[in-house]
């Protein structure tokens, strides 16, 4: 259980409003369940004009040989956990097993009433709610709907029907969380539309409306009984009422069991401008989230429009501005995120599921991405360009040449009191050249079952930008919760040089990058200067990407070499010591391990530099293109 110092500190971040809203929200989550109206009478029927399916005679041979390949896949039991972890899996699955530690755990408790964010033997939720994200049903019954197999549809509406029996609502894990309920009726509505437009067999129509009338009203009325609020809303909310919304435009009588399509709207517009910034980046500080919360809220904005329901301009265009910022801030083909990232996706409507970032930046970009455009049609493109672009708000810059591009993270430490995904990678500078991952962002690992690399992951020492020292850095109070945020970096530009810095209790941080002439890399100089004005002590830690090779040419200068990429490294002589580490340390020392994707880690190489305190010091590291010989 989380400790009484992670409860204190998740109360501090409550006004009295959320503190009585929850406990309005427990009251009625036990009322719900023991006296729940008869979600079982209404079998809905379809809005057939939402989703709106494209024609099949235009449909990309890439997307179609992908589908028929990941049918072939998931048939045979190897299912895609979070887009990268293949695992092998009886079909039907067992819904309450983690696959990736072999463990099952039964659960037939109501979902209030159990915890799940600590599980016995290592297991994660995450692992088991990701089967029941049910991405792998459709893309079978987007495989079926293409081919048209009915065979497919039969084992699509198979799964459905075994997940139906052995998750009850309201009892058990898949039944703990809204966000998990509100996704289910998004994808829902999806599957539905493929099966009811696929190929025809015996009974298909009347297990298609059982299978309604047994999960819709369900996931209607606890998604809207147990949406998130105030602290907890995050890209929760927004995932909720997408749900909702998606549903509702679907069939529309399932409005009885929440609120009407203009309330949902309204409290979504507001969710939208509330979580997206002005420059649209997304305010929870975690990039796939951005990705993820942007997915959902342009699925409820074309359920939205099928329906007639007119949406403010203001969201459209903050949505707009949203993709751009992904477009800038994401790199295009080695994306190591920043903040959170739990690899999550909305709807599987991508050619390759594995490629999912790089097929969506493509799409928001006008390159291309076929299987995107197919089933969602073509956007106004957005363009990069060379040089800095700074986002403001957001709190993040990039600079783009043919050579370089670099991420630096000038923002907030989250979102909200609780800043829940945010990482303490204030000042974080992250290094591709060539469009090689070069210098990374750690990721995130786990969520609950490796909380010791959980919260290194998270933490300052993972990260490049100065440290002094975790006194003077906000502290992590638990799961999704620091117990301070620190102050916005100031950010100076003067002609090329950019320089930001950053107050703190007990002094402040100070980054400037400087290009070297003619675009042949980068100078960084640190420091870290106390409220008397005098420099202090702080360390730096470039932690390179995993198959790094590494080789130390000079007391303080290195070359690196990665997918036939080079950059040679100097450090300044003033660092007092200067730290190169290569290979994982046989007393199993954290630093050094990364993340690539959920749930997957590495050891990766890393330089560790460390500055005295003395006044005429000038800590410099300096990354310079060379040939990769």
């Amino acid at each position: 259980m989380p400790s009484l110092d992670w409860y204190w500190h998740r109360f501090k971040a409550m006004d009295s409003k959320e503190f009585v809203g929850h406990l309005r929200k427990k009251a009625s989550q036990f009322a719900g369940y023991w006296l729940q109206p008869n979600l079982s009478f209404l079998v809905p029927a379809p809005n057939t004009r939402y989703p709106v399916l494209p024609d099949l005679a235009v449909a990309p041979a890439i997307l179609v040989k992908s589908l028929t390949h990941d049918a072939d896949r998931i048939v045979g039991g190897r299912w895609t956990f979070f887009g990268n972890l293949e695992l092998q899996v009886e079909v039907p699955p067992r819904w309450h097993k983690d696959y990736l530690v072999q463990t099952e755990i039964q659960c037939r408790e109501p979902g209030f009433r159990v915890n799940h964010r600590q599980l016995p033997s290592g297991a994660d939720i995450k692992c088991i709610w990701e089967l029941s994200r049910w991405y792998e049903v459709a893309r079978l019954a987007q495989a079926s709907w293409l081919t048209r197999e009915p065979l497919l549809s039969q084992k699509c509406l198979t799964l459905l029907e075994h997940w139906a029996e052995t998750n009850r609502p309201f009892l058990g894990w898949n039944w703990t969380s809204a966000l998990e309920s509100g996704l289910r009726l998004l994808q829902y509505a999806w599957i539905d539309g493929w099966l009811e437009s696929g190929p025809d067999f015996p009974e298909r129509i009347s297990r298609l409306q059982q299978l309604r009338q047994q999960l819709l009203a369900p996931h209607v009325y606890y998604t809207w009984r147990n949406r998130s609020f105030g602290s907890s809303a995050n890209n929760h909310l927004i995932g909720e009422l997408a749900g909702l919304i998606v549903a509702c435009v679907r069939w529309p009588t399932l409005t009885r069991w929440c609120r009407t399509l203009g309330d949902l709207s309204q409290l979504w517009e507001t969710q939208v401008l509330t979580q997206f910034s002005e420059d649209g980046g997304n305010r929870e500080q975690a990039l796939n989230y951005h990705l993820f919360s942007w997915e959902l809220s342009y699925h409820a904005l074309c359920a939205l429009k099928t329906a007639g329901i007119n949406v403010r301009t203001a969201v459209e265009e903050r949505l707009a501005r949203a993709a751009e910022f992904f477009v800038h801030v994401q790199a295009e083909l080695e994306p190591w995120d920043y903040g959170d990232s739990d690899s999550a996706f909305v709807v599987p409507l991508m050619a390759n599921i594995g490629n999912a970032v790089p097929e969506w930046r493509s799409w928001f970009a006008g390159e291309q991405s076929p299987a995107l455009t197919f089933w969602l049609g073509t956007r106004t493109p957005v363009r990069t360009y060379h040089g800095w672009k700074h986002f403001p708000d957001s709190g993040y810059s990039v600079f783009r040449s043919p050579d370089w591009f670099l991420r630096w993270d000038l923002s907030s430490l989250g979102f909200l009191n609780t800043a829940a995904h945010g990482h303490l990678d204030v000042l974080h500078l992250s290094v591709w050249h060539k469009g090689v991952a070069m210098v990374i962002d750690p990721g995130t690992g786990a969520y609950y079952a490796d909380s010791r690399l959980r919260n290194f992951l998270a933490s300052g020492d993972a990260h490049n930008g100065p440290n002094p020292g975790s006194e003077n850095l906000p502290r992590r109070s638990g799961p999704f919760l620091w117990a301070s945020q620190h102050d916005k970096p100031v950010v100076k530009n003067s002609e090329e040089i950019c320089e930001a810095e950053v107050a703190l209790k007990k002094g402040r941080l100070v980054r400037s990058l400087n290009p070297l002439p003619n675009g042949a890399g980068w100078e960084v100089t640190d420091a870290f200067v106390t409220l008397a004005g005098q420099k202090g002590r702080f360390s730096v830690l470039w932690q390179f990407a995993p198959d790094m090779q590494i080789k130390r040419v000079a007391e303080n200068a290195f070359k690196l070499q990665r997918s036939g990429v080079c950059l040679a490294v100097e450090v300044s002589a003033d660092w007092r010591s200067i730290e190169l580490v290569i290979e994982p340390d046989s007393q199993n020392t954290i630093e050094g391990t990364v993340s690539p994707s959920f749930r997957k880690q590495a050891f990766a190489p890393f330089l560790k530099l460390t500055a005295s305190d003395s006044q005429s010091c000038v800590f410099r590291t300096t990354f310079r293109a060379c040939a990769d010989q």
